[in-house]
């Protein structure tokens, strides 16, 4: 907001997928007059990070806020003479992704061979084979983890591209409200996980920033497409917010539901049970 004119603005990078736990990397920021900041950071390593900002308005003003994670991939430096692209990344469980670069002074159809492997270890291999349209090239892959690429072509290997996979996940509450200690369920779909896979949980801390783990469940079924069903009791009144997350794995990117609003209503004092008298 424009109010927030001079408030600290620091880029934030989850510790691993899943754990809320959050450190600070590259330099801070500062919102300006109309309410917008920039923060250039350049990444040394490639891989998968999930990223947010944060916002700290000046002391006695506002609570801090965070923004809503969102996950990169990044990838190695170009080769100028052999480069590749993704169009999408990372990528929803299931979506299409068109890879495409150019051959650096090649002919018209110039042949060009597509190798990869996915990120939990193995060698390179080829999956696809084409040609050069003048100098460019493109091949289109589903990929249904998180999948590593190079193209091999006119005697030159283009870099590494990383290609990250996140599960899907829908979460709906039983109700908007509930009474203290009165449970809620939890309910939903995830793509691409199996059974077994856990999923979290999770409700908004009272300062703003950051969830943590309220309860547990797993996924069931089989198939592309499972459920799951968390049943939890609240027991402070208040609103508040919650969301279901299925973490990352090695094979794959974590997927947050939308959180959802829940209101916790004060039990009614009948239902309150009286102390206990002990005889002496």
């Amino acid at each position: 907001s424009p109010k927030d004119k001079g408030a600290t603005v620091a880029l934030q990078r989850e510790d691993s997928p899943g754990n809320e736990e959050w450190h600070r990397i590259g330099n801070l920021g500062t919102v300006n007059e109309g309410g917008t900041y920039s923060i250039t950071h350049i990444f040394g390593l490639p891989g998968t990070a999930d990223i947010r900002v944060v916002v700290h308005p000046p002391r006695g003003m506002n609570a801090p806020g965070a923004s809503t994670p969102v996950s990169y991939v990044i990838s190695q430096p170009q080769n100028p003479l052999l480069t590749i692209q993704g169009s999408a990344d990372p990528l929803s469980y299931g979506q299409t992704v068109s890879l495409s670069g150019v051959v650096s002074g090649a002919a018209d159809k110039t042949p060009v061979t597509l190798l990869a492997h996915n990120s939990g270890g193995g060698h390179f291999a080829p999956v696809a084979t084409g040609q050069t349209s003048g100098d460019g090239y493109a091949f289109t892959q589903t990929p249904l983890q998180n999948t590593l690429y190079e193209v091999v072509s006119a005697g030159h290997t283009s870099s590494t591209l990383v290609e990250g996979v996140k599960y899907g996940i829908t979460a709906t509450g039983s109700a908007p409200t509930a009474q203290a200690g009165q449970p809620l369920t939890f309910s939903g779909t995830v793509t691409g996980a199996p059974a077994g896979h856990v999923v979290y949980l999770e409700r908004k801390g009272s300062g703003g920033i950051g969830l943590h783990v309220v309860d547990i469940g797993t996924v069931v079924g089989t198939g592309i497409v499972t459920s799951y069903s968390i049943t939890h009791a609240f027991y402070g009144a208040g609103e508040g917010e919650v969301r279901v997350k299925v973490p990352g794995d090695p094979g794959h990117l974590g997927k947050a539901s939308e959180l959802i609003k829940i209101a916790i209503t004060p039990s009614p004092a009948s239902a309150l049970r009286p102390e206990g008298v002990i005889a002496i």
